[in-house]
């Protein structure tokens, strides 16, 4: 009898014990956290301390190649617009393709064009442009895109180091306060040239995303 009860007695302090371990890794997981969210918002106000007393002003366009894109076309643009609207950046680029042909129906950039002249958009701030050259990938709408931004803002291409391009899918939602932390970085870390935006895959409420999918994007992010 005290045999067994030693062995249980035993198994309930193993357990107390492993219980304790893991809410003692959680609270210190926890305080990792906030130690590194405390870390950011100093890093980023010294940063927007440094930024403000540069004379530098770097150029920011948002690029979004397009292709048989027409469920989300016209979301795109007023989403897009909206951002506009706010002065966050200095150009959109909405880059549509030659290889989606016509089939009976409106293209991608018949829709986008139409949206843009309902919505009376300024081109300087939102333009649609078409790639004619026809490739596998996505490079060549790129490459037009790229092309576009240094004859606008560098015809001289002599400062392209001031030119900071961003890439989105025609799906991308990104959210406002993205742009002005990109400048922000971009003026503190001179010889950072590549930043790669941390990214939430949670599907926006769309009537036809299955639970699946939602799943699936909940997982991913």
């Amino acid at each position: 009898m005290d045999s067994v009860t030693r062995m249980r007695s035993s198994s309930v302090s193993a357990v107390g014990a492993l219980t304790a371990g893991l809410l003692l890794r959680r609270a210190s997981e926890a305080m990792q956290i906030l130690r590194s969210a405390r870390w950011r918002a100093r890093s980023l106000a010294a940063m927007k301390e440094r930024a403000a007393s540069e004379d530098r002003h770097h150029r920011l366009v948002c690029v979004v190649p397009v292709y048989l894109e027409q469920e989300i076309a016209e979301d795109a643009v007023r989403f897009w617009h909206g951002l506009v609207r706010q002065d966050l950046f200095d150009q959109v680029l909405l880059v549509s393709t030659a290889k989606e042909q016509m089939t009976g129906g409106p293209t991608t950039h018949d829709l986008i064009d139409a949206e843009l002249q309902r919505l009376g958009v300024d081109p300087d701030r939102m333009t649609l442009l078409r790639c004619e050259e026809v490739t596998p990938f996505r490079a060549s709408q790129l490459n037009l895109a790229v092309q576009s931004v240094r004859s606008r803002f560098d015809p001289a291409a002599a400062k392209s180091s001031s030119i900071w391009v961003g890439i989105y899918n025609a799906d991308s939602r990104p959210e406002a306060g993205t742009f002005a932390e990109l400048r922000t970085r971009a003026l503190a870390e001179p010889r950072t040239r590549v930043f790669q935006q941390l990214v939430c895959y949670v599907v926006p409420e769309r009537g036809r995303a299955g639970l699946v999918a939602v799943g699936n994007s909940v997982l991913q992010t």
